[in-house]
Parts: structure tokens; sequence; C-alpha cells
């Protein structure tokens, strides 16, 4: 399954209380986030083209998302891939396969913080 279709069924089947939108790769996310604001993003490591830590390092970089909530997603493993994701600016991090309920409860908290959920 690819994760963008993961993401679609996990928010339309358990978090129907907060609206989302799924991006083909950071490119199209980048050009989204240029006319639509948003409360958080969530990104996985490994993407075509742009990685999830350069996309995480380009959002830290722009006044209108250096802000936001952003959590990384990947399958790597290993004490040192949080701390790459944590020092690009990512909120925090998840290795695959994790924890649904922990990972929706920790956006909440996110969202949270910025005033929303």
């Amino acid at each position: 399954m690819l994760m963008r279709t993961f993401y679609e069924r996990l928010f339309a089947q358990q978090a129907q209380d907060l609206t989302y939108h799924v991006a083909e790769s950071a490119e199209s996310a980048l050009d989204y986030l240029r006319a639509n604001r948003v409360d958080a993003i969530i990104t996985d490591w490994d993407l075509p083209k742009m990685s999830g830590i350069v996309l995480v390092k380009a959002l830290r970089s722009h006044p209108s998302t250096k802000t936001l909530p952003i959590i990384v997603v990947s399958g790597r493993t290993g004490p040192g891939y949080m701390d790459i994701a944590v020092k690009a600016g990512a909120s925090d991090y998840y290795s695959k396969p994790f924890e649904i309920a922990a990972f929706l409860e920790r956006l909440r908290t996110l969202l949270r913080g910025r005033g929303g959920v």
C-alpha cells in the first residue's frame, strides 16, 4: 500500500475531526502550501526527487511555514535518524510501523499547541 493511501484511510476512518490534504510529492506539497494554509505537516523521509528532510528544511526556511508542527515518518530505524530529522526542524519522528493511536494523539497535541483541534 502506498503511504498516501494509508494516510487517506487513516484520516477518513480514525480522524474524521481533522481536515487533510495528501500531496503526491514534496514539490506538490510546496505548491499546495504556497496557496493554502495548514496547521501541521506529516511527511515521509523517503519521497521521490526531494527527501522529506529537504522538505522540512525548506519549510523551516519560509516565514509562513517555519513554525508549523512537522512530523517525519520513516522506515529508517536507528538512533541517528531521529536526530537528523529533529536537527532539520521536525517536531517529531516516527519509525514505521508505528502505533496509530499514539501517532494521532501526538498530532492532536501538536495541533492544540497551535490553537487547533
